[in-house]
């Protein structure tokens, strides 16, 4: 949250709050390793939000204006 506030990402602060507040209300018997899970489903997440963003950018590549 500390980061995503610093460098002005104020919808990304409140993601990390309620992440932060998920982690903290689960009662479970190994609260560090459902942190860390949650951080690598999180990171997969955002890779294959980047890679699907770059789909559209492929397909352009792939088409030619015809000459006139």
């Amino acid at each position: 949250m500390f980061v995503s506030h610093v460098i002005s990402l104020p919808a990304a602060a409140k993601v990390a709050g309620y992440v932060s507040g998920i982690i903290l209300l689960d009662h479970g018997d190994s609260p560090w390793s459902y942190a860390l899970f949650r951080m690598i489903e999180t990171a997969v997440g955002i890779g294959a939000a980047i890679g699907v963003s770059y789909v559209p950018k492929l397909m352009l590549v792939g088409t030619s204006k015809p000459n006139d």
